[in-house]
């Protein structure tokens, strides 16, 4: 099996650290170029690889994505707190390379995600939903892309506008709760890994669904399935729910 070469944009930060050690415990993924924030090597110097693995800053994938066009190269992405031009630009690559993108790689919380699907067709409006996350205290956009994520998955359950009905962070005097309304609450503190639960309130009784991360490492073996999943895939715009139906 010929081993699949992988660039780590965004080395420096925990996940890519993660990333790389778990790779040198693979024989079929090769890292051939790791590029933090401090790095004296630039996109513009290397050699087209298979993927490049992004998890980096909005920025950062932006500069990613460029090169990833330029030089033919899949790319997978696990940055959050991207804007809806950005979103736009790389579902766009999908026409010209595979682009893959994750708000989370855990095949534990996407499994949660198609979860909070079904119960959520399941109750329809019948339930209050509220989801809380929780993060360690570096984590620098809230809510979480995940949270995001499951909102989406509720929402669209629901055939809601999410834009609409999505509250995050509410405060002081906000008036009874709207029909349908999606909470979100943050919590940012010590070194939390990542918590996600969504709470579904009916009626005299309460379903709650939460996946809880005890450390990194569950993202990136998750990333790397994905990388090298996405190595052979033609170009189109990937994510981790295409990934589970070939798991």
């Amino acid at each position: 099996m010929n081993s699949t070469r992988v660039i780590i944009h965004g080395s420096g930060g925990r996940m890519g650290e993660a990333i790389i050690k778990l790779c040198q415990q693979r024989k079929d993924l090769e890292v051939v170029a790791e590029i933090s924030r401090n790095s004296t090597l630039q996109l513009d110097a290397l050699e087209p690889a298979d993927v490049l693995i992004d998890f980096s800053q909005p920025e950062g994938l932006q500069q990613a994505l460029d090169w990833c066009l330029r030089s033919k190269t899949a790319l997978l992405s696990g940055t959050t707190g991207i804007d809806e031009g950005l979103m736009a630009s790389l579902r766009s690559a999908g026409a010209s390379i595979p682009v893959f993108w994750a708000p989370n790689t855990s095949i534990g919380v996407n499994l949660t995600a198609q979860l909070v699907d079904k119960a959520a067709q399941s109750l329809g409006m019948t339930a209050d939903v509220e989801i809380t996350e929780a993060h360690h205290r570096y984590k620098k956009d809230a809510p979480s892309g995940t949270a995001l994520q499951l909102a989406q998955a509720v929402a669209n359950a629901r055939g809601q506008d999410f834009n609409a009905v999505v509250n995050s962070g509410q405060q002081g005097d906000c008036g009874l709760r709207a029909d349908g309304e999606i909470g979100i609450s943050s919590v940012r503190a010590g070194d939390i890994v990542g918590e996600h639960t969504v709470l579904f309130q009916l009626p005299g009784e309460v379903l709650e669904i939460t996946h809880r991360a005890t450390d990194r490492n569950s993202f990136a073996r998750g990333a790397l399935e994905a990388a090298r999943w996405l190595s052979q895939k033609s170009a189109g715009f990937y994510n981790m729910r295409d990934l589970l139906h070939h798991l």
